[in-house]
């Protein structure tokens, strides 16, 4: 802690995601708003939090969203809007920030739930609980 504030912060890397795919008609307003306050507003605030100490270092605002973000697939829309959040998010704070030295960078992983296993075992079973649900 003593370097962090010594010396600034480098980097922060926004990396937190939820997955969850079902059509517009069958997913929940509340599904919509959870998948958002993690995938988006959780990287908002976290970069919001660093941005006076990354400034001071001239340092990188890293924010992971995905491939998808320039996608538009049926069933995947409550992740998906939230991915073009954090491409629109990041290029605003870009030209923000340009000023100041700070570099913001945008990661667009392609599909890896499979080799993550993020919609298997007990992820798949509250998806499907929760698609019977809706």
């Amino acid at each position: 802690m003593f370097l962090i504030f010594l010396t600034g912060l480098w980097t922060v890397i926004n990396n937190a995601v939820i997955e969850f795919i079902a059509d517009v008609e069958f997913t929940q307003i509340e599904m919509m708003k959870r998948v958002a306050e993690v995938n988006f507003y959780g990287m908002v605030r976290v970069t919001k939090a660093c941005l006076p100490l990354i400034r001071k270092s001239r340092g990188r605002v890293i924010n992971v969203t995905s491939v998808k973000g320039r996608l538009p697939l049926p069933t995947d829309s409550a992740y998906i809007v939230t991915k073009w959040a954090g491409e629109a998010f990041s290029d605003i704070l870009r030209r923000e920030m340009y000023r100041f030295g700070v570099k913001v960078i945008v990661m667009e992983p392609g599909h890896f739930g499979g080799v993550t296993a993020m919609l298997m075992n007990k992820n798949a079973k509250l998806a499907e609980d929760y698609l019977n649900e809706a």
